[in-house]
């Protein structure tokens, strides 16, 4: 019996993030591979100034630059990209840029960053590059590891719906209140909030719907009495795990991709 496309285009959406390794063999074969590339470049992962990268899961900006250019197709199908950024910023920012704002339809944009990276270094063409894509009208989520994440880069993110927190997050940068995003999901696992970014976010919760934390008891306590002090009324759903220090975060959950961090 042969399987229609559409029925083999639902078998491999169950495979998801945590098969790629079977999604990659699928994609050798010649008839299967137009049907998986859409799965298995969901979500990508791109690593600046990292020595050594695994090449079947994380790209070096050259890796992706020349990924692309040989199979444009792959931008459309790219919803979810990561991108690490580790040591000093003298890594390849501007080439990465370059390839960053050909992606049209990113949904979820996941940054990571070593305590020790500072942003106040990116170049300028790959802070912009990085702004126009969270101005994509396709967005829906943003998630930040890390810290001294610069508060400017949310100056036209006004499609955001989900923002996670994860880790020591210092939230450098000026009062900038002018967007409002009207978050639906805020999801933290960090008590280390800059006042100024603390205030962002209040601003932007008042439409929230969705609340999850996991905090250590004493850092946790305040953080939740400011927010649902704000949007109680309109919240639906609240997880909260204010009784250790490790904690277990969702990112999401979208068309059966799910990421998950763990301290």
């Amino acid at each position: 019996m042969k399987l229609s496309v559409e029925i083999l285009d639902h078998i491999f959406s169950f495979l998801g993030l945590n098969n790629l390794e079977t999604l990659r063999a699928c994609s050798e074969d010649p008839v299967l591979s137009p049907i998986v590339e859409r799965h298995l470049f969901y979500s990508l992962i791109v690593s600046i100034n990292h020595r050594w990268v695994d090449p079947y899961y994380t790209f070096k900006p050259d890796m992706l630059s020349k990924l692309v250019s040989d199979n444009p197709r792959i931008l459309y199908h790219v919803r979810l990209l990561r991108i690490d950024i580790q040591r000093e910023a003298d890594g390849p920012f501007e080439e990465f840029a370059k390839t960053l704002v050909k992606f049209p339809v990113l949904e979820y944009i996941v940054l990571t960053a070593s305590n020790s990276q500072d942003s106040a270094t990116w170049p300028d063409v790959f802070r912009a590059a990085l702004e126009d894509r969270l101005n994509l009208p396709t967005i829906k989520g943003v998630h930040l590891i890390g810290k001294h994440f610069p508060l400017s880069l949310f100056d036209k993110c006004k499609n955001m719906k989900k923002l996670c927190l994860l880790a020591s997050h210092g939230g450098e940068g000026q009062d900038l209140f002018e967007i409002q995003p009207k978050l639906r999901s805020l999801t933290m696992c960090t008590g280390n909030i800059s006042p100024p970014f603390l205030a962002w976010i209040k601003l932007n919760i008042k439409e929230l719907q969705s609340l999850k934390c996991g905090l250590a008891l004493s850092e946790g306590q305040k953080l939740l009495s400011e927010f649902l002090g704000v949007c109680s009324e309109s919240l639906k759903e609240l997880d909260i795990n204010l009784a250790e220090t490790s904690c277990k975060i969702y990112f999401f959950s979208f068309d059966g991709h799910t990421l998950t961090y763990t301290r």
